[in-house]
């Protein structure tokens, strides 16, 4: 846990630790106020839910007190006290704004914190804290009218549900990100590896790297950032690899220097950039339009390229399947907004009967990506004449017997943008190449089937 979030998570329960501790009430009332006045103060002003309640339930406490010197109340104040936590725990989920989440800001970056996942999660873990109160609150109000003290419920079961809580908080936010949707590789790529501007001739790429051994360049497809890929994908891979995740010049950091935004150029741009980067030979992975930068280095630049997998992909020219007129039309949109075409996207990137169970997760990673403020206008307009050069031009038929890397080439059979026999093309004209179709899976294959193709790419 963040050390930020740690100190003020512990500041805030102090005084409740004091009024639990202490059987002096008005001493330890008026030392909580001027605790949670001085040293919670920055809390307040932050609109901590649990901070503003507890200061309400102590200036009431104050109150009740020195007016209403209530003896039942002033006896089993902590039984109210754990009712007063239980309401504020409540209170914070009806409006929106429940506790765990608000903690867990402290040490998330803003755009993680403004994930629906994220709120999802950790309303969660706030619920599953307010019934655990509510369970106590009832405990410690069936204790008070029996007529022996029962360990049970005095000092057993709440401290066994209170541990069952603070177990199920660090449980459930790792469990739910690996099991239901992934995990939030987005938001991991940015809190676990620096980002860097690598300044060339040609041009400044910005990129990130996580793992360490042999480097492997990951080029993304059209209209994504080094931030969209398949978390799980990224994790596998970075357990053997440096994996490094690199924008195309003009999206967010990266800029074109000299030359123009094509197949030919940009292969030229990411070849300076691994020249700079290492003396030694790399391995790339080219999905969709970055297959086609992969075919070009690995041809015009086969002295630094150890190996080649190519997802997704095809050759160019007049040699390429094409797409199907409505999907092209889709896809050369001059604007992709997810939160707009994501299902539309959806029916194009997977099979029709997983796209309901592909959304969520998609729509979770590309709002993470921040695609409309990393991605911008111009650039989606260059990248769709690059597709549109690509297909009128030479493309790499004619030259992939010059390529002497061993080639992974992986296909969706169910790929809507790229035909399968696009792929089939490439490994039959590869002389190194292996060729892996997966039968249920589109153009969305890297996140279908994550694991699957990781473990490919470590076996090759």
């Amino acid at each position: 846990m963040n050390m930020l979030r740690t100190r003020i998570l512990i500041q805030s329960l102090i005084p409740w630790l004091l009024l639990f501790i202490l059987y002096d009430f008005k001493l330890p009332i008026i030392g909580s106020i001027l605790f949670i006045l001085i040293f919670n103060f920055s809390s307040l002003r932050r609109g901590l839910i649990f901070d503003w309640g507890t200061l309400i339930f102590f200036l009431f406490l104050l109150f009740v007190t020195i007016f209403f010197p209530l003896h039942w109340f002033l006896i089993n104040i902590t039984v109210v006290a754990i009712y007063a936590i239980a309401l504020i725990i409540w209170l914070s989920i009806f409006l929106k704004k429940p506790i765990a989440m608000q903690y867990a800001q402290l040490s998330s970056t803003k755009a993680l914190s403004k994930t629906h996942l994220f709120y999802k999660i950790y309303n969660f873990i706030t619920l599953f804290w307010a019934i655990i109160l509510t369970i106590l609150a009832i405990l410690t109000t069936i204790q008070l009218f029996l007529w022996q003290t029962s360990m049970w419920l005095s000092e057993l079961l709440p401290i066994a549900f209170l541990l069952i809580g603070f177990w199920f908080t660090f449980w459930f936010p790792n469990y739910y990100k690996k099991n239901i949707i992934g995990e939030w590789g987005v938001m991991n790529i940015r809190n676990l590896s620096n980002l860097h501007i690598a300044h060339a001739k040609l041009a400044n790429i910005a990129y990130r790297s996580l793992g360490k051994g042999p480097k492997l360049i990951l080029l993304p497809a059209s209209y994504m950032n080094m931030y969209a890929w398949d978390p799980i994908l990224i994790r596998k891979l970075a357990k053997r690899y440096q994996v490094i995740l690199i924008d195309y010049p003009n999206i967010g950091e990266s800029k074109l220097k000299q030359g123009d935004f094509s197949v030919e150029n940009l292969a030229a741009v990411i070849f300076e950039f691994i020249e700079n980067l290492t003396e030694q030979k790399i391995s790339i992975l080219g999905y969709s339009m970055g297959g086609w930068i992969a075919q070009k280095i690995a041809i015009e630049y086969p002295s630094k390229i150890n190996k080649l997998i190519l997802i997704a992909t095809n050759v160019g020219s007049a040699r390429a399947m094409p797409s199907d007129s409505n999907v092209t039309s889709l896809m050369t949109n001059k604007r992709l907004s997810v939160e707009k075409e994501a299902e539309p996207l959806m029916h194009v990137m997977f099979p029709t009967h997983k796209i309901k169970s592909m959304l969520p997760k998609m729509r979770t990673l590309f709002s993470s990506a921040d695609f409309s403020g990393r991605i911008s206008t111009t650039a989606i307009h260059l990248e769709n004449e690059l597709a549109q050069k690509w297909y009128s031009g030479a493309g790499t038929y004619r030259q992939l017997g010059e390529i002497d890397a061993l080639t992974l080439v992986i296909t969706g059979i169910q790929d809507k943008i790229v035909n399968r026999q696009n792929a089939a093309l490439l490994a039959n004209n590869i002389r190194r190449a292996k060729f892996i179709e997966i039968a249920d899976a589109g153009h969305g294959i890297i996140y279908e089937y994550p694991d699957k193709i990781a473990n490919s790419i470590l076996n090759l």
